[in-house]
């Protein structure tokens, strides 16, 4: 709680009730959750709103094993996990599931890089929303979906207390 006064001040008990603690000792996923949310996916939502952005989620966790001692990252999805699959990395044996997305989100990202729209030239399994359309974004896993409101309350809750801290002027 001493983390959450000292960053959040007068907003440290609405931030506490909203990401209570789960387990009475280890709270670093927890402290991931929030400071993801509250630093990056949150924020970037508010930017989407002003600017035309096509927006994607990566939830395939690691299916290779490449992380080392890192288990941190086992069976969830890392900052920058998606990178090996962009890139469809030669080196890294996917599982076929894993493949997929490689080849799914490499599909997407040349298609941006050529035409600046990932549905073209080549066509993906699904049409990516094109910006701000729904508030919809492509969820990569296997299979691929497209879904709405990306973590909407939480971010709701975000919105409505700000982002500033007297701390740190995020």
């Amino acid at each position: 709680m001493e983390i959450l006064t000292f960053t959040f001040h007068e907003n440290a008990l609405k931030v506490f009730e909203r990401y209570p603690p789960r387990e009475l000792d280890d709270q670093r996923a927890l402290v991931s959750v929030l400071a993801t949310q509250w630093v990056f996916a949150c924020p970037i939502r508010v930017y989407a709103r002003k600017a035309a952005t096509y927006s994607y989620v990566f939830g395939f966790p690691p299916d290779f094993d490449g992380w080392e001692n890192k288990t941190f990252c086992n069976n969830h999805v890392c900052h920058a996990g998606e990178l090996p699959y962009t890139f469809e990395s030669t080196w890294i044996n996917f599982t076929d599931a894993g493949r997929r997305v490689s080849t799914s989100m490499a599909t997407y990202w040349t298609n941006f890089a050529k035409s600046h729209n990932p549905n073209q030239p080549v066509a993906g399994s699904l049409i990516w929303p094109e910006p701000n359309v729904n508030k919809s974004y492509l969820y990569f896993q296997d299979p691929l979906d497209i879904r709405k409101d990306y973590l909407k309350d939480n971010c709701d809750f975000w919105d409505k207390i700000g982002y500033k801290t007297k701390r740190f002027n995020l």
